[in-house]
């Protein structure tokens, strides 16, 4: 079972986009993870980790500085800190590395009907999270308007 609320509390931290569907980018995911850590000050402070594709070439690693991206190809795939998240007093941690299992562990995402809505309606794991915790706040607003209404039939 996930800890979504775990998850929540990296998803603020760090971001995944695309998904990691080959070992070039279990192995990006495994990079994270070590470097956290090793320095959970520093890592992935200046840079995110990614992998490009270009020109009919596989999946080349492709780590560059925060707003910048490859001279030829594009990035498919990337891991990084927030923007609000890159000062040098943040360090990343335990539930950061669980996000980032839990991405390794379930390569095509969270949950068990992940990748249909991941198809149809989000574009990176770090917007379909968002997703996820919209979709989970609707459901509590969902229940407590039922239990409500329940409640007013029991008095009338």
């Amino acid at each position: 079972m996930i800890d979504i609320n775990r998850i929540k509390m990296a998803h603020s931290k760090i971001y995944i986009e695309g998904l990691p569907k080959n070992q070039i980018r279990r192995d990006k995911i495994e990079q994270a993870i070590k470097l956290i850590q090793e320095n959970p000050t520093s890592a992935m402070l200046k840079e995110y980790l990614g992998v490009k594709q270009y020109a009919g070439f596989d999946d080349q690693e492709c780590d560059c500085r925060y707003g910048m991206g490859p001279t030829h190809g594009n990035i498919v795939f990337s891991i990084g800190r927030k923007d609000s998240y890159r000062g040098e007093n943040n360090p990343l941690g335990e539930d950061e590395i669980y996000f980032l299992l839990t991405a390794l562990n379930n390569p095509k995402g969270f949950g068990e009907y992940t990748i249909d809505l991941y198809r149809k309606n989000v574009r990176s794991l770090s917007k379909f999270i968002q997703e996820m915790i919209n979709l989970e706040l609707k459901l509590l607003l969902f229940n407590k308007i039922i239990n409500e209404s329940n409640e007013g039939e029991v008095n009338q």
